[in-house]
């Protein structure tokens, strides 16, 4: 049986971790773009947002009548692809791996203000370039990839230190909460598959899947192995990356607090009139709030 989810979009974010060189922004691109850039531009110290939209189908069972239906949720994937990590301080690497981030403006509100505000038109996704960072619409960090290229220890080691400060992050926030939450989902990525596997690769794979097993149970992870020039995987990696979130109502449902202070900010967004371009000036409906002096 095929039902249709009654309520608005649901924002997802997914933020990338990993070296340098690694593919980060290509399997953003890839995902997103169905293009895999072929020449290497790093990336900025601060995170790219990568939007697409799509319908997740999601098995609901009754709980009283043990009968299965597919329920069809559409979502905004926010794909947040970050600097890399061997490049970044500590306190910046800290800063990434923060679940809960805290908004210096919330433009996730325009989820609020209803679905038309949020399409893949890249006319209607300009404003948001308009706001100072960070640039998101999900209301936190819902699930983390963490690449690495297995022909490369270096990327390896990283993605270890890059796997951990994830855990120690998820821990943090649910004893932070005082309250029984779901916790974020972690994917360990192995890239550059089709490049092959020297001896030395095949260990380190060996060992990313014994690492991957050691992790809490809590963070469903798991190593995952593809070429990033394999749109198909790259798609099926992320769809799985979407579902187990899904699973996991407590990491894409805000809080009452939350979803209060959305509908403020979406009363404020309809009360501006668009732009003589049609586009709604987003900084005229955060003017009256002065950015955080935190970086998140």
């Amino acid at each position: 049986m095929l039902a249709q989810h009654g309520h608005k979009m649901i924002p997802i974010r997914i933020t990338l971790l990993g070296s340098a060189k690694v593919g980060k922004t290509s399997i953003a691109s890839g995902f997103v773009n169905n293009f895999v850039p072929q020449i290497y531009t790093p990336s900025e110290q601060q995170p790219t947002y990568y939007y697409k939209t799509l319908d997740h189908k999601h098995e609901v069972t009754h709980p009283h009548t043990g009968r299965s239906t597919t329920v069809i949720m559409p979502v905004l994937a926010e794909v947040e692809d970050t600097f890399a990590w061997s490049a970044a301080s500590d306190p910046k690497r800290k800063t990434v791996v923060n679940p809960r981030p805290k908004q210096q403006e919330r433009v996730r509100s325009l989820a609020a203000a209803g679905t038309a505000a949020i399409t893949p038109d890249a006319e209607l996704l300009k404003p948001f370039a308009l706001v100072s960072k960070p640039p998101a619409i999900a209301h936190r960090r819902m699930a983390f990839m963490v690449l690495f290229d297995p022909n490369d220890e270096q990327t390896w080691n990283e993605a270890k230190q890059a796997a951990l400060k994830v855990k120690e992050a998820d821990e943090a926030a649910a004893g932070s909460t005082g309250h029984a939450e779901s916790h974020i989902v972690l994917m360990l990525v192995a890239c550059k598959m089709d490049k092959g596997l020297s001896v030395e690769a095949e260990k380190i794979i060996r060992e990313a899947k014994a690492f991957a097993a050691s992790l809490p149970p809590s963070l469903q992870c798991k190593l995952e192995q593809l070429s990033i020039l394999d749109l198909c995987e790259v798609r099926k990696l992320f769809k799985k990356t979407i579902g187990a979130v899904i699973r996991q109502k407590d990491l894409w449902t805000e809080t009452a607090k939350e979803a209060n202070e959305a509908a403020a900010d979406a009363e404020r967004f309809h009360a501006h009139a668009p732009t003589a371009d049609g586009n709604i000036d987003v900084t005229r409906v955060f003017q009256s709030q002065a950015p955080a002096s935190s970086n998140e």
